[in-house]
């Protein structure tokens, strides 16, 4: 279910029986009402969020500009005209995760291509706009509820409501037009147009203001000539609810992840009680978007307390449009790449940023300059593997005064990963860490992102000898589930920084780790899995031998005690059906046994062609070698999963995908599973007496409550100091 909240004009103003009118003319079936878009999520309204929405004040609405999103081709019309709306009493609400690039907007026009409609943009972009109106705007979860609770009625063929269909009537009956709405030709429809628009503006003279931007964006101009990323034809396509562009590559791609308004003001609460109550603030945003940071910061205090307000964005039309949306502000935008941009340095006494999060696999060395030149100002050594957040953290260090407060959201990764040692450095000894909020992973701040949110603030000064941070995990910043005071000396020699691993560290006792027992590693990589892995119903049609294959690991799901069987012959119980091509057998062996399984494996290697991981093997269809594991490790579950239930005890010689990790005897303890055939069941049912809190100590959580384990993580979890693994320690 959807989340939306729509926003509608009053239809007793003239303004919005105008531009229904004009609806009306242009789709005469069309019972849609004059509204804008305000929040628009895939997925229901949280609970945080209400009160923006219940508690919404507008006195201040602007009717902008008139435009497509269409790029004008001669002779086949247009699709859509919009008309774009702004009010910066909204800004601080505004959500459309999917569409991130859309503009407040009411449709005028959303159909087939119209040479009529293209027409009658020409003539509506001869008005001059910008008109800024005092009105109370309605709010509706649903086009339905608002339609309810209008009083919109089938009028001779044509929906209208009460001021629309008298100001219809009273226009046609000024031209002398004897038909209906619906049965006007081309001329009489352009004509009905230009009058209520000229209708629409006179009636402003009394209830509206006619504004001037600070620098008025042509948007029709960069419509027509598909000038500038913003109007790429996936982007035009994600102005629409129905483009599902941004949900996948796209976002990923450009690393837009747009903030939650409720998200956004948790965070402003949370910076502004580290700042003087009375100071004022000079604001900075070193990837401000559509500045929502700058929103929620006004809402929160006014504009008298924001001295200057200073963003940096790198796409061009975004920073021209949202100076455009922010022309009455003290925000001005520098348009360039943050990390290559020199820094204006101790501008910003409060800095609020949800910085882009692009992997470092997908940023290469393109920013090592940058990277060295943070390593000389901050003296750190930063690894290349550190991704594009934490590279906006430490360049903003120079753009920050003294005492100056920061609030970051980014992915809680960086608490718990080799390369976040860099940023973790820096919290702890360059600045004064005053807080780290971890969002509960089952329970995603953003709609588009598969990331485990945490927030960190701190304050431009040197961290005092016996500084404390505040840690706390789930719910709020303001109204946290879990709370601990760390030294900020102490966290600084901690291995990690999640709250369940510091936790879990409070109550370690000395024992013994997995690794001390067992290697770790990863399940078999094929590099095209549905190419490698066979059906039982293809090894008998393709006559594959057993000596070719091998059998697959089930499903964790079909295996509900943890523990896979076997039957006589060793193969798992309950089977998977699935088998890996796995030989070093010539190819031309195989094709004198079986001409349909080498003709299948020719197939293969032609499809595989561009794959490095294949193209190592020799042949490309034998493995790497990794035997059946006598403990197998569920390599990604959902955090509520039970520790017994994602170790697995294999008596089969299945073997295992990348999907699991293996778990692989040290000499020592493959001796004692050959003495003692029931060891390995003693060992997985003790995996049930774990801390509660120890699989997410060492794991990594994701959006959605997903925990991950990289094998060495898996090596690092601490066993119950007793029983078996007691003996086996003791030799």
């Amino acid at each position: 279910m959807s989340a939306k909240q729509l926003l509608f004009l009053p239809e007793d103003r003239v303004a919005s029986a105008a531009l229904e009118v004009i609806r009306r003319v242009l789709q005469p079936t069309s019972r849609a009402l004059p509204h804008i878009t305000l929040r628009y999520s895939n997925r229901p309204l949280r609970e945080s969020a209400r009160p923006i929405y219940e508690t919404l004040q507008i006195t201040d609405f602007v009717l902008d500009q008139v435009t497509s999103f269409d790029k004008p081709a001669p002779g086949e019309g247009i699709r859509t005209i919009v008309l774009f709306c702004d009010s910066e009493q909204l800004e601080h609400a505004s959500y459309r995760p999917d569409h991130p690039d859309s503009v407040f907007h009411v449709t005028l026009y959303d159909g087939p291509a119209s040479l009529v409609a293209e027409r009658a943009l020409e003539l509506l972009s001869h008005y001059p706009w910008r008109l800024q109106f005092e009105m109370d705007l309605a709010r509706f979860d649903s086009s339905q509820e608002a339609i309810a609770n209008s009083t919109l009625q089938l009028r001779e063929g044509v929906w209208f409501t009460e001021l629309a269909a008298a100001l219809c009537t009273e226009s046609l009956d000024q031209l002398g037009f004897s038909r209906g709405v619906a049965e006007l030709d081309e001329p009489q429809q352009l004509a009905l147009i230009d009058l209520v628009c000229g209708q629409l503006h006179t009636a402003a003279d009394a209830d509206a203001t006619p504004i001037e931007a600070r620098e008025a964006l042509r948007l029709r101009d960069y419509v027509a000539s598909r000038q500038l990323e913003f109007w790429s034809e996936r982007d035009i396509a994600a102005l629409s609810p129905s483009s599902k562009w941004l949900r996948g590559a796209g976002v990923r791609e450009h690393s837009r992840y747009i903030t939650p308004p409720e998200l956004s003001l948790d965070v402003v609460d949370e910076a502004l009680k580290w700042l003087d109550d009375t100071a004022l603030v000079d604001f900075g945003d070193p990837a401000i978007g559509s500045g929502i940071f700058y929103a929620a910061l006004r809402h929160r205090l006014g504009d008298e307390r924001i001295n200057t307000a200073r963003g940096v964005e790198i796409d061009r039309f975004s920073a021209q449009r949202t100076l455009h949306r922010w022309r009455r502000t003290r925000l001005s935008v520098l348009l360039g790449d943050f990390l290559h941009q020199e820094p204006e340095r101790r501008s910003w006494t409060l800095l609020l940023a949800n910085p882009p999060y692009r992997r470092s696999q997908e940023i290469g060395s393109s920013l090592d300059r940058v990277r060295e030149r943070l390593e000389d100002e901050l003296s750190l050594e930063i690894s290349r593997r550190s991704d594009l957040y934490s590279l906006f953290i430490l360049r903003a260090h120079a753009w920050m005064n003294d005492d100056a407060v920061a609030a970051w959201v980014i992915p809680a990764e960086f608490q718990v990963t080799d390369y976040g040692r860099a940023l973790r450095s820096y919290l702890a000894t360059r600045v004064q860490l005053l807080r780290i909020h971890t969002y509960d992973p089952s329970d995603s701040q953003f709609d588009n992102a598969l990331v485990s949110t945490s927030v960190v603030v701190f304050k431009n000064r040197a961290p005092e000898p016996a500084a404390r941070a505040v840690i706390t995990e789930g719910g709020s910043l303001a109204a946290p589930t879990h709370r601990r005071d760390e030294n900020v000396k102490v966290l600084e020699g901690r291995f990690r920084w999640n709250f369940a691993y510091l936790q879990s560290r409070d109550a370690a006792v000395e024992g013994h780790a997995l690794g001390d027992f067992f290697s770790v590693k990863r399940g078999i990589a094929t590099g095209a899995n549905s190419l490698f892995v066979l059906s039982s119903s293809q090894v008998e049609s393709l006559k594959v031998r057993a000596e070719w294959i091998r059998p697959l690991f089930p499903r964790a799901r079909e295996i509900p005690d943890g523990v896979l069987r076997a039957d006589d012959s060793g193969l798992p119980n309950p089977s998977s059906d699935r088998w890996l091509i796995d030989t070093d057998a010539p190819l031309s062996e195989i094709e004198e046994i079986s001409p349909d399984f080498a003709a299948y494996l020719h197939r293969v290697e032609i499809a595989t062609s561009a794959s490095a991981l294949v193209r190592r093997r020799r042949p490309i269809y034998h493995q790497e070698r990794r035997p059946a594991p006598p403990i197998a490790f569920v390599y990604m579950a959902k955090m509520e999963v039970p520790a017994a239930r994602r170790f697995i005890a294999n008596h089969s010689r299945a073997t295992i995908l990348n999907n699991y990790l293996g778990l692989y005897p040290r000499s020592f303890v493959a001796a004692e599973l050959l003495a003692d055939p029931e060891l390995l069941d003693r060992l997985h049912a003790s995996f049930s007496r774990l801390e509660p809190n120890e699989l997410r100590s060492q794991g990594r959580t994701y959006g959605s409550g997903l925990l991950k384990l990289e094998p060495r993580e898996v090596a690092r979890i601490s066993l119950p100091p007793a029983g078996d693994w007691s003996r086996l320690a003791d030799g």
